[in-house]
């Protein structure tokens, strides 16, 4: 009879094992650190400076898996950082200019392991590199929108889908545009050294400057590495447009959905927003790490959903929790939604 037990078991052993949480995406931690490059000429004979490097591919892979599981660019200082992160060991790498000559893509990879429980800085990433001669220009648009008194600012949010333009001072007609994202982002690419007027524009609406549109400008010099541009304020309007706002928890649950852990903040998860009687949802943003979203959306009927692993194990896919909201002239917060995984 024990016997009989004893293997009954294993099934169930062998299940609440297979619920242990990987390396990779869905924790509380995070690993930064720097990339440092040696610059040397295009022939890699020379070298020509030092410093810590913008707009540089870093990349992890979690765990043994064969294959990296993201990759980010560092910023204006040589920084990068991956969040939400599990505990468990990670390898980071990014690649560097072959100078012993052993590869055939004429770049080798530097790399670090590291076991995390917690939050890690590592060591700089020391790497040889090409001295650039092209850059990158990045940066956000942020709207105020005002209100109908044309003076209040009602609110402030980055704005997407507005035009921005870099110009080459040396040669004012070479005039590039490019439009922000759904998270008012915007980026010039490969742009050679040299001094730039980097601009918007938004319809005068408050009477206060001539002429039909208001110009915001920035001017900059871009030499030795890409940069990141000062947000750029622009006026807008607000006559139509209202914050969405709510929150989603997570709770951790075994084979059986039964909880392992209390609710938690769920950081860095998609949210969706339908508008209307849309059967598709029409925008997205992500929950910050305390699991806060917002939508800006006009009056309207809404449909806010984040998805879940089925806790009652009816079906084997992704679920969508939602909640349906009604904007009426004001902002409205969304009771909060709890999604399991």
């Amino acid at each position: 009879m024990r016997k009989s037990l004893y293997f009954s078991l294993i099934p169930l052993l062998l299940l609440v094992l297979g619920c242990k949480k990987e390396e990779g995406r869905g924790g509380k931690f995070s690993i930064k650190g720097k990339v440092y490059a040696l610059f040397y000429d295009e022939n890699m004979a020379f070298k020509t400076g030092e410093g810590y490097l913008a707009d540089h591919d870093v990349f992890i892979i979690y765990g043994d898996a064969d294959s990296y599981g993201d990759k980010i660019s560092t910023s204006a200082d040589g920084s990068f950082e991956f969040n939400f992160l599990r505990k468990g060991t990670y390898t980071i790498f990014t690649y560097s200019k072959d100078t012993a000559g052993i590869s055939s893509s004429g770049e080798v990879a530097v790399s670090v392991e590291v076991t995390i429980s917690g939050d890690k800085e590592l060591e700089d990433l020391r790497i040889v590199e090409e001295e650039r001669k092209l850059f990158r220009i990045r940066g956000k648009i942020k709207a105020q929108y005002i209100g109908l008194d044309r003076r209040t600012i009602n609110s402030e949010a980055y704005v997407a889908d507005h035009d921005v333009f870099a110009v080459n001072l040396a040669n004012p007609s070479a005039i590039e545009k490019v439009s922000t994202n759904t998270n008012g982002e915007y980026e010039f690419n490969a742009l050679p050294s040299g001094n730039y007027k980097i601009y918007t524009k938004y319809k005068n609406f408050q009477g206060d400057v001539n002429g039909d549109d208001v110009i915001i400008s920035k001017d900059t010099t871009i030499a030795g590495s890409g940069l990141t541009m000062p947000d750029l304020v622009v006026k807008l309007e607000d006559n139509k447009l209202f914050a969405i706002t709510g929150n989603i928890e997570i709770i951790e649950i075994d084979n059986f959905g039964i909880p392992i852990t209390t609710a938690e903040p769920a950081g860095d998860i998609d949210v969706y927003i339908v508008y209307g009687t849309d059967t598709i949802f029409g925008d997205r943003t992500r929950t910050t790490y305390n699991g806060n979203y917002q939508f800006w959306v006009p009056n309207g009927t809404y449909e806010v959903y984040a998805y879940s692993d089925d806790e009652l194990l009816v079906s084997v896919f992704p679920i969508a929790k939602k909640r349906s909201v009604i904007v009426n002239n004001s902002n409205v917060s969304v009771p909060k939604i709890t999604i399991y995984d």
